[in-house]
């Protein structure tokens, strides 16, 4: 075609020269861009022809057939030219290359399934294939479009709104087979668990929380995943609100105290079957539970058991829980200075003065004395200080001197900073109005000499007790040797004190105590005693009977052996004196007279007497 159009461009030969010459130079430019079009054309129809004749066909997708797919695992497959590697795509990235088989047909297949599961929702799937150089790749097949939908979300078999005071530990419901369950707290997992299956195809559980939920407003829900990895749609959203126990209080000591004793005592409320925790500076020191009471609000009293660091601030808290595994929130905090002692008073003596009581005593100087009567603070002194250190002071006492009963009197002292000391020692005041029997004082041993008081608590002879003569204004009783400790009469009869009649007057004395302990091993070893020599003597009986069987059994045996050796000696007589009969009966006596001469040598063998035993 182009030819026939250049060769039309020389056929205007009989034309005008001008003219010609104007047709010729319009037919070359002509021609020129006919060339240009013709090369043109020819560079684009080669390439379309290469490809034509080298390009690999694109794969075909199979599976999967359905759009709305159950698995989060699909299987796809399809196929292709033989030993072409097949690219996979999901939602527009490479997911994985896999090789075509090889088959006669020349078309092989592939196959490929995802490991990690797909999302629920829409995903597109398309492949290429790649021939064996990895040059020439084929077009994208064409694009299948999936939808994994949720399958049925578990059964959470709790109300829609739960209020309680017990913490939450256990999940129950029903769920499909080989399911795992996720339990969620908040948005949030909390706990995962796989149930087994059931012919019926879903299966009921229950299951145990590793950490139990104990406290505040919480929303649950359970999910499900199979296993294909698909997951089911969430269960119902449960409310659950766990209301703490009751916070306890602590009443002493109190909030920035300054105390002596490194042991305090804790005392405060909680409410009935707490046990409560007592921590000191984040440390758990113990606990105790209390005794509950019909309000429904009980008290407790807690001593420290481990000593705290005096000079240092102690924060000591309190925390309660019930039987059934709630605890309370930490009590508000109370700290606490364990200060050095202060050097406590000594009490020496009680006197008493036209009718008042007074008790006596030395303390350091600049104290201030608390006087304690039975526990309860009695009267307060500021003695005068000495010029040694040590100041006497008197404090008096509201004791009527008629009134009935032991009274325990201590004391404390406190600096002019108010530190105090520790509980001085200790003195009995005994009323006069008291008309006591005293028990008959045991001799002295070796052991008790005088001067030293016996085990009992009774005063050896020549020495008084602490006693208050009455009618002596002012007089001061002689004093019994002072005796380090406490004397404390127990809750049963163990230890009894037993007021005896004062030495020299009708005031009060230190009556006698019975050492029950000391009675009780006396009497242990007494029957110790007795069950020793009634052993002792049946032993010896038992070897006495043993004695007497043994002689008895030697005489038995020694006149059975006697015996037999007689037996053997008179049966051989015997033989001998038969024989010798018999020869005789052959010689004298006819054959009709044997059986009568027989019959008498019988019975004359027979009433003979035995020959005597041989030696």
């Amino acid at each position: 075609m182009i030819l026939q159009k250049i060769a039309s461009v020389f056929s205007y030969g009989s034309r005008s020269t001008e003219q010609k010459q104007k047709q010729k130079s319009s037919t070359f430019s002509k021609a020129v861009n006919f060339l240009k079009i013709g090369v043109l054309l020819l560079a684009l129809a080669l390439p379309l022809q290469s490809k034509a004749v080298f390009s690999v066909i694109a794969p075909t997708i199979l599976l999967p057939e359905a759009q709305k797919l159950t698995t989060a695992k699909p299987l796809i497959a399809g196929v292709s030219v033989n030993d072409t590697a097949v690219e996979i795509y999901l939602d527009g990235s490479l997911a994985a290359t896999v090789k075509t088989s090889n088959h006669p047909s020349g078309v092989g297949n592939f196959a490929w399934q995802p490991t990690i599961p797909l999302g629920l929702g829409e995903h597109d799937i398309k492949v290429k294939a790649i021939d064996q150089t990895g040059q020439i790749s084929s077009d994208f097949s064409k694009t299948i479009n999936i939808n994994i939908v949720p399958f049925g979300g578990p059964t959470f078999l709790l109300a829609d709104y739960v209020k309680t005071t017990s913490p939450f530990a256990y999940l129950q419901g029903v769920a499909h087979n080989n399911s795992t369950i996720k339990f969620f707290v908040d948005g949030a997992l909390f706990d995962t668990f796989t149930l087994n299956s059931n012919p019926s195809g879903a299966v009921g559980f229950k299951h145990r929380l590793s950490v139990p939920i104990t406290s505040g407003q919480h929303s649950l829900y359970l999910q499900a995943v199979d296993q294909t990895g698909r997951v089911s749609l969430p269960s119902k959203v449960k409310v659950l609100e766990i209301v703490n126990f009751p916070t306890p209080t602590i009443l002493s000591p109190q909030d920035n105290d300054k105390i002596v004793e490194d042991k305090p005592v804790i005392t405060g409320v909680a409410y009935n079957d707490s046990t409560i925790t007592i921590i000191v500076d984040g440390a758990k020191d113990g606990e105790i539970t209390v005794l509950n009471h019909s309000s429904g609000v009980a008290g407790f009293s807690y001593q420290l058991k481990k000593s705290v660091e005096r000079g240092k601030e102690h924060l000591i808290y309190a925390q309660a829980a019930d039987k059934n595994g709630r605890v309370s929130q930490l009590s508000k905090g109370v700290s606490i200075i364990a200060l050095k002692p202060y050097i406590p008073p000594t009490l020496l003596r009680i006197t008493k003065d036209a009718g008042k009581v007074k008790v006596g005593g030395v303390a350091h100087n600049d104290s201030l004395i608390h006087v304690f009567v039975d526990g309860k603070l009695d009267s307060v002194v500021t003695p005068i200080n000495d010029q040694s250190g040590t100041l006497y002071f008197e404090a008096p006492l509201d004791i009527a001197t008629s009134t009935a009963g032991i009274h325990r009197i201590t004391a404390k002292a406190y600096d002019d900073q108010g530190k105090g000391s520790l509980i001085s020692n200790v003195l009995y005041y005994f009323p006069s109005g008291l008309a006591p029997v005293k028990e008959p004082a045991p001799q002295p041993t070796d052991s008790q000499t005088s001067g030293t008081p016996s085990l009992n608590g009774e005063t050896p002879t020549g020495q008084d007790g602490i006693s208050v003569k009455e009618g002596a204004s002012g007089e001061i009783a002689d004093l019994a040797p002072e005796v380090s400790g406490e004397i404390i009469a127990g809750d049963g009869d163990d230890n009894k004190i037993e007021l005896g009649a004062a030495t020299g007057g009708s005031g009060f004395a230190l009556g006698a105590v019975t050492n029950w302990p000391l009675v009780l091993g006396l009497v242990i070893l007494i029957g110790l005693a007795i069950i020793f020599v009634i052993w002792y003597l049946g032993q010896k009986r038992r070897l006495l009977n043993e004695g007497i069987d043994k002689l008895f059994s030697d005489e038995e045996d020694m006149m059975s052996v006697e015996h037999e050796e007689s037996g053997m000696a008179e049966e051989d007589l015997k033989e001998t004196e038969e024989l010798k009969i018999k020869e005789s009966e052959k010689a004298s006596f006819s054959a009709n007279d044997k059986s009568r001469h027989k019959k008498g040598r019988r019975d004359f063998s027979d009433n003979m007497p035995p020959p005597p035993p041989s030696i």
